[in-house]
């Protein structure tokens, strides 16, 4: 059975803030959270991180438990590039950069990272959801076969409850 890593977008990184799921509440999602992390099957691109820091609540406590996991960050790469290309240029896909962003090609790196080889099958986790030929992530991904879901269908998909 292939493993399972996921790739975590901003929209759902804000979306289990600590200001939302506090840490002294919600102690197993933030322990199993921890324990994907060292296991190496959660994981983002630094590109979320710059769109935190970019973020209007930016002094929100996701931002700081971001910096302290930079190491989920995964850098630019060349093969990336060559995929947000490839992403771009397929289908009118475009429309999933907004040039009037600083941060507004992070969607496509994130579904590049996602099509990188890898031991782990990958799964892109945010919060957009499947709406007709609108392009957004889950479009996007569907059409490269990548599977995608929300942060609660990671949660479904790793078994985890908490009661």
């Amino acid at each position: 059975m292939t493993q399972e890593a996921y790739i975590i977008d901003t929209s759902s990184l804000i979306q289990i803030r600590p200001e939302n799921y506090p840490r002294d509440i919600y102690v197993g999602m933030w322990e199993n959270l921890e324990d994907l992390i060292k296991e190496g099957r959660l994981i983002s691109h630094i590109k979320v991180l710059d769109e935190l820091k970019s973020y209007e609540g930016k002094k929100d406590e996701i931002l700081k438990w971001a910096e302290t996991h930079s190491n989920i960050f995964m850098p630019i790469k060349l093969e990336q590039i060559q995929w947000v290309r490839k992403i771009v240029n397929t289908n009118n896909f475009r429309a999933l950069i907004d040039n009037t962003k600083p941060t507004g090609d992070t969607d496509a790196f994130i579904i590049a990272l996602a099509m990188e080889k890898t031991l782990y099958e990958r799964i892109v986790v945010c919060e957009e959801v499947l709406h007709g030929n609108k392009i957004k992530i889950p479009f996007v991904c569907n059409y490269f076969n990548i599977k995608s879901t929300n942060v609660f269908g990671m949660f479904r998909n790793e078994g985890w409850s908490w009661r």
